[in-house]
């Protein structure tokens, strides 16, 4: 019975040693439809575990509202073939992304349609644009 009590000690010490996958929910945004919004970046901040865009988008009534965008961990983004030197402040950017529900200014990842008036090339048959999440 000892050696048995002693595996499930040192079993459960090592099991609650191991790194936990956790992350936190997206349910604040609206994945149900896109939006798109455009302007220029004020802000990137190319760190993890989010990278995140600061874009000053034009309201109807001619001011202007900073928007925040949510967008993927550093080496997702990598893996799709960004760069941190791509992005860059005064950059003009057109994005479809999944806007807050709330209604505030701010999306979820989504897609680069077009950076600095360079259309960037579809990523695959649903979404045009570069993949940003």
């Amino acid at each position: 019975m000892k050696p048995s009590l002693f595996a499930l000690a040192a079993f459960a010490t090592l099991a609650s040693a191991a790194p936990v996958a956790a992350h936190h929910s997206h349910a604040m945004y609206d994945a149900s439809g896109e939006i798109q919004i455009q302007g220029a970046i004020k802000e990137v901040r190319w760190a993890n575990p989010h990278v995140w865009l600061y874009i000053y988008v034009a309201n109807p009534d001619g001011t202007t509202k900073v928007w925040a965008l949510e967008g993927a961990a550093i080496g997702q983004l990598q893996r799709k073939g960004w760069t941190g030197d791509m992005l860059k402040v005064g950059s003009n950017i057109k994005i479809s992304c999944y806007p807050l529900r709330s209604g505030g200014p701010g999306c979820l990842g989504g897609y680069v349609l077009a950076l600095d008036g360079q259309d960037l090339p579809a990523t695959h048959e649903r979404h045009p644009g570069r993949e940003f999440d």
